[in-house]
């Protein structure tokens, strides 16, 4: 931990990552309550979150810069100050590394990792999604079936564009789904068992690996938190 006089207090906390709503919660004192948050990115384009901590006498500020495998909290009483170390800290994390991103996963469903994937499971039916970390190289649906055990057999495809501006492709079976979507750079693999309405709510959840930040100006990133 390093603290100083008229500098924000910075803590660097390694695994497991817990979530940004928990961490801030955490810091609250007797009396506060969260009174605003919101997603931005650093300088480097890695995700932060902030929030304002509103007592009856007393405001504070937290930033958490999200990495890896660590996330590093700022903590203090001016806002600027506060979000300028944020933006400003340095991970050094390789740009082209696969991503994690931004999505809502179906309400009431249990994560499980394996490998490189999240999958959720659902606890009162055979529901399944699997989702990747976003990465630059290209993805097959071929790859994608055959990554969960599953053939494609006599596979339809679609195109359809996300209301978060993504492009997509996706191949259906009789059983299952593959989706690709992607923005340009990034490509975001899912596959998904069930409804079908549950995972175009996921589509529309999903928001793009944040860019950085090169012309220096501040914008939201992301617009959930949990």
């Amino acid at each position: 931990m390093l603290l100083m006089a008229t500098l924000p207090q910075v803590t660097q906390r390694r695994l497991p990552l817990r979530p940004a709503h928990e961490l801030v919660v955490a810091r609250l004192i007797p009396g506060q309550v969260i009174a605003a948050r919101a997603w931005r990115t650093t300088d480097e384009g890695e995700h932060v979150a902030l929030a304002t901590l509103r007592g009856a006498n007393h405001v504070s500020y937290v930033a958490l810069v999200y990495g890896e495998d660590d996330v590093v909290e700022i903590a203090g009483s001016d806002e600027d100050e506060v979000w300028s170390a944020a933006r400003s800290v340095t991970l050094a994390l390789d740009p082209r590394r696969p991503r994690r991103f931004y999505y809502e996963p179906p309400a009431g469903w249990s994560p499980r990792a394996i490998g490189d994937a999240t999958v959720w499971m659902a606890s009162t039916h055979p529901g399944r999604l699997w989702v990747w970390r976003a990465r630059r190289q290209k993805v097959t649906a071929g790859e994608l079936f055959a990554a969960v055990g599953m053939r494609a057999a006599n596979p339809r495809s679609c195109a359809f564009r996300s209301t978060t501006g993504l492009d997509g492709v996706v191949v259906a079976t009789d059983d299952a789904e593959a989706l690709i979507l992607s923005d340009g750079i990034y490509v975001y693999p899912l596959f998904f068992v069930g409804d079908r309405r549950i995972v175009e709510r996921v589509v529309e959840s999903l928001r793009p690996v944040p860019r950085p930040l090169l012309d220096g100006a501040s914008r939201d990133a992301l617009g959930h938190w949990e």
